[in-house]
Parts: structure tokens; C-alpha cells; sequence
């Protein structure tokens, strides 16, 4: 049974353009949502056609992606986020809550 991830609310993320990056083309950018097991939703959409465009780290010091981002056939970015050790903090940075 796959694990249930708890989404939230919508975020809007306004994002600065960066010529020569994925950043660079202005307009609906990209849908993100959380994912229990962001490396292997990943290796699935690429297989699926989506191609990888860009992958990063979540927290300073990790060594592995936390963060995934794939270009769907009709040229919207799909951003997956590991709900593993680097989502909780990430979570509680967008609820807005202190500290």
C-alpha cells in the first residue's frame, strides 16, 4: 500500500528569471507536490517521457536529491519534493510558523 502524503495547502512561489536556467521563461513555471519517495517518482516520470530537467538538494550538507524537477510533453515543469528528511522542515518554513 503506498503511503499517504499530506499535501496541504496550495503555495504560490514567485519565482525571479535567471536567463540560461529553468528559471528563464516567464508564465506558469511549475506544479510541485510533495512525495513520499521523490528519487523513484522521479526514475517513474522519466520513464513515463517526462524528461529530468534539473534535480537539487534539500537541506546544507545532504549528498542525494531531495528535489526533482521533469518536463511534462506539454512543456509545464512537474517539482517533486521528498517528504523525507529535508520535507518536515521544508513544511514548517512554508506554514509560516516562527522559529
Amino acid at each position: 500500500m503506498a503511503k499517504r502524503v499530506e499535501q496541504g495547502p496550495p503555495y504560490l512561489e514567485l519565482l525571479e528569471l535567471v536567463p540560461g536556467s529553468i528559471w528563464s521563461t516567464p508564465g506558469l513555471h511549475h506544479v510541485g507536490y510533495w512525495a513520499a519517495d521523490a528519487p523513484a517518482e522521479s526514475a517513474r516520470l522519466a520513464e513515463a517521457g517526462s524528461p529530468l530537467e534539473a534535480a537539487a538538494v534539500v537541506l546544507a550538507g545532504d549528498t542525494e536529491p531531495g528535489v526533482f524537477y521533469h518536463r511534462t510533453t506539454d512543456g509545464l515543469l512537474l517539482e517533486l519534493v521528498e517528504m523525507g528528511p529535508g520535507g518536515p522542515a521544508l513544511a514548517h518554513y512554508l506554514s509560516g510558523a516562527a522559529g
